[in-house]
C-alpha cells in the first residue's frame, strides 16, 4: 500500500498500471484502509455507491487516485452456462489500467465528441470479489476484523489527518522531483518486460527501486509473488477457455476455430502461462486437447462434437466449429461495451478455423508470434519460403 501511495504521484510516467482491491466481510475494515490511502494519495477521492453513468464521469473527472467503495457489481456475473456479461464499469475498468486503451471517446446525446480518460490508480472495495480478466489487473488485499485483543491493546492508532496533510505535501514535492526519474527507471525496465503480470508490478518495483530501503524492496517483492500465486490457485481452466475462445471470436473467427488457437490464446494469459512455478496441477487440462473439445461442447461454444485435423506449416490443428449463439452473444457484448472487434476470416468451411494464421501478412506481425510454435528458426524459415495463403509474405 506504501508503494500504491507514492506511484499515485508519478503515474503518468506508466504505461500501464495495477489497481488495487480491499476484499473481506463486513466490518473488517476495507472502506477505512481505503479511506486513509485516498487522503495520503494524489487528489485522492472517495466515490460511493451510485448510478453507472455518475460513475463513470467519476473516474473520467477523477485525475488522481480514486476510490470506488462497495463496488460490488464488478464482481457478478450473468448470463447462460457462466458466459461472462459485465456492466458498463467493469468494461471501464478492464481498459483503465492501461494509458493506451484506458481513453475512449463517445457521443454525448448533443452529438458532440467527448473524450473520456480512465487512466489512473483505482482502489475497489467489496465482498464479492473480481471477474477473471479484472483480476488479472489487480492486487488484492485480504482484510479482516481487528482481532478484540489488539483493538483493546491501544496499539493501532486513529487516522490522523494533520500528519496524512504533512505526508501529502512532501509526497506532492517528490512527485514534482522525481517523476522523470520514474520514467527513465521504468523505460530501463520496460525493455525487458513481457506478460501483463510483469507490466502491472513494474510501477511499484520502480517506486521501489527510488526508495533505496533493501527491506522495503524484499517485502515487495515477496508481496508481489504471493499475489501471483494466489492469482493462479484462484483462477478456474473453465473460466480461462471461455475467455481464449471469446478473445479468438474478437479476432475473427465465426464459424470454426482451432485448438492451436485457442493454446494461442491461453499463452497470452499470464494466469494460464504452463511454465509458471505457481501454476496448480487442474489448470494442466488446459493442455489437453480432449478436455478442451469436451469443455467447449459443455459450455455450448461448439456446436457439435464434430472435430477433424487440417495442416498448418509445423504441424496439424484440429478443429471445433463455433456454435452461432456462443458467437452472436460475444459479439453482442463486445459491442455494447465498445470493444473493437475484427472482421470474420473469409470462408464457411474448417479451413476458416487457420485463418488466423494464413491470412496474416507475416509472422512479425501476428500478435500470436511470441509463443506460436511455428516461429521457430527452421519452421519460421519454410513458412517464409512457401507461396500462396499459409505462407503469406515475411
Amino acid at each position: 500500500m506504501a508503494a500504491y501511495v507514492a506511484m499515485s504521484y508519478v503515474y503518468n510516467a506508466f504505461e500501464a498500471i495495477p489497481m488495487l482491491l480491499m476484499n473481506g466481510e463486513k466490518g473488517s475494515g476495507k472502506s477505512t484502509t481505503a479511506e486513509a490511502i485516498a487522503d495520503l494519495s494524489y487528489n485522492g477521492h472517495v466515490l460511493g455507491a451510485g448510478s453507472e453513468k455518475a460513475m463513470i464521469r467519476f473516474v473520467d473527472m477523477g485525475r488522481g487516485l480514486l476510490v470506488l467503495d462497495d463496488l460490488e457489481k464488478v464482481g457478478q456475473r450473468r448470463g447462460r452456462q457462466g458466459a461472462a456479461e459485465f456492466n458498463d464499469i467493469n468494461q471501464i475498468l478492464k481498459v483503465s489500467y492501461n494509458k493506451k486503451t484506458g481513453v475512449k471517446t463517445i457521443v454525448d446525446s448533443n452529438g458532440n465528441n467527448q473524450r473520456l480518460v480512465f487512466y489512473g490508480p483505482k482502489v475497489i472495495t467489496n465482498i464479492s470479489g473480481l471477474d477473471p480478466v479484472n483480476e488479472s489487473r489487480t492486487y488484492t488485499i485480504h482484510c479482516r476484523p481487528m482481532p478484540l485483543d489488539v483493538a483493546l491493546s491501544g496499539r493501532i492508532k486513529g487516522h490522523n489527518r494533520e500528519r496524512c496533510d504533512e505526508l501529502r505535501q512532501e509526497l506532492h514535492a517528490w512527485g514534482m522531483a522525481q517523476a522523470r526519474t520514474a520514467r527513465e527507471i521504468y523505460e530501463e525496465r520496460m525493455a525487458t518486460l513481457g506478460d501483463r503480470a510483469k507490466q502491472i508490478a513494474a510501477p511499484l518495483e520502480v517506486i521501489s527501486e527510488m526508495a533505496g530501503n533493501e527491506d522495503f524492496s524484499a517485502q515487495l517483492k515477496q508481496a508481489i509473488e504471493r499475489q501471483g500465486a494466489r492469482r493462479a490457485e484462484d483462477v478456474t481452466p473453465i473460466d480461462l477457455l471461455v475467455a481464449a475462445a471469446t478473445e479468438a471470436v474478437a479476432r475473427g473467427a465465426r464459424h470454426y476455430v482451432s485448438a492451436e488457437q485457442i493454446r494461442l490464446e491461453l499463452a497470452l494469459m499470464p494466469e494460464a502461462m504452463m511454465c509458471s512455478p505457481a501454476q496448480p496441477e487442474d489448470l494442466a487440462v488446459l493442455e489437453d486437447t480432449r478436455w478442451i473439445g469436451k469443455t467447449l461442447l459443455a459450455q455450448e461454444i461448439r456446436r457439435t462434437n464434430e472435430s477433424k485435423r487440417l495442416r498448418l506449416p509445423g504441424g496439424y490443428n484440429r478443429w471445433y466449429d463455433l456454435s452461432p449463439g456462443f458467437v452472436a452473444r460475444v459479439l453482442q457484448e463486445k459491442a455494447e461495451a465498445g470493444e473493437p472487434v475484427a472482421a470474420p476470416h473469409p470462408g464457411d468451411d474448417p479451413r476458416h478455423a487457420l485463418r488466423y494464421c494464413e491470412d496474416q501478412p507475416g509472422c512479425a506481425s501476428c500478435p500470436y508470434s511470441g509463443s506460436c510454435r511455428i516461429v521457430q528458426k527452421d519452421i519460421y524459415e519454410q513458412k517464409s519460403r512457401m507461396t500462396g495463403p499459409i505462407g503469406g509474405k515475411t
